[in-house]
């Protein structure tokens, strides 16, 4: 698109940095030229997707700062308004900035905001609810419902493996069938992730993975032993998760899950819903701005 003239801006002041950076963010704007429509961000994601809505009329595009969280949050009514979204990584992980090749200075994501460029990228879905990085289904749900806020400012990124291995002792593994085109294998396992982008916890889970491959990455762990399970996973980040022991790995469009017991699912670190479900991929379904030397 165009270089934006008026831009609604939210940041989220309980994002690991969103309460020091606002009115940083909002000087970088203007000193680009750029009239901000400054939008306020109740913590009820309805009230969110209000605000959001209210300041459509008003502005050409998107700023939203946070972390995944926030940007999932405002995710249902981003893709309602359909403005391009500019990416102000304010939070802890913040993966889908970092899947996008954007810088973590607050000065130099405005500048790409500034600039203009964008590309529409893939999006996931469970069972209709859009995500931007992954969705978890048994260890990685349960991460994300013992991680607290206070937990994430106080270890960083380090939180994520951290509550992990505590999960995991106190985890139990469970069956799960999982369908796709052209396939169907019943598994037993502590962790599915279904990735849409390659990164996942604040570390990059899919290498392989893009976000305009029009498909979804699944991977499940079967390993017994959380040492044997952290040498897959460190397979996975390598890009070596088909022929790592442990692990196994598919990608498709689309992924129906479903297990004996139903199950916590997590999606860009919220809870989101339970088994069983269906995972698809919406091809090119987010327009954002992208740095010039980024590759959709």
């Amino acid at each position: 698109m165009a270089r934006p003239k008026r831009v609604a801006v939210l940041v989220n002041p309980g994002s690991n940095r969103g309460g020091d950076e606002r009115d940083r963010v909002l000087a970088a704007f203007e000193r680009h030229g750029i009239v901000s429509v400054p939008v306020a961000c109740p913590r009820a994601a309805d009230a969110l997707g209000a605000a959001l809505r209210a300041a459509a009329p008003h502005a050409d595009a998107f700023a939203v700062g946070g972390g995944d969280g926030t940007l999932h949050a405002a995710l249902p009514a981003l893709l309602a308004i359909a403005r391009p979204l500019g990416v102000l990584p304010l939070g802890t992980a913040n993966d889908f900035a970092a899947s996008l090749g954007l810088p973590a200075d607050v000065d130099a994501a405005v500048a790409v905001i500034a600039a203009g460029r964008s590309a529409r990228v893939d999006l996931g879905a469970v069972n209709g609810r859009p995500y931007l990085n992954a969705a978890s289904i048994g260890l990685g749900a349960e991460v994300t419902r013992h991680l607290t806020r206070e937990r994430k400012q106080r270890l960083g990124a380090l939180g994520y493996p951290l509550t992990a291995l505590e999960r995991w002792r106190a985890s139990r593994p469970f069956a799960a069938k999982l369908r796709w085109d052209g396939g169907e294998r019943v598994l037993r396992t502590r962790q599915i992730s279904i990735a849409n982008g390659p990164r996942q916890g604040g570390r990059v889970a899919n290498p392989a993975g893009g976000l305009a491959t029009g498909r979804l990455a699944l991977a499940c762990l079967t390993a017994r032993s959380p040492w044997r399970a952290l040498v897959a996973m460190l397979a996975l980040r390598l890009g070596l998760g088909e022929q790592a022991d442990g692990v196994v790995a598919l990608e498709a469009p689309r992924f129906e899950v479903t297990t004996r017991r139903s199950l916590e699912i997590s999606a860009d670190g919220e809870i989101v819903g339970r088994t069983p479900a269906v995972f698809e991929a919406w091809p090119g379904a987010l327009e954002v701005f992208v740095a010039e030397e980024a590759g959709a």
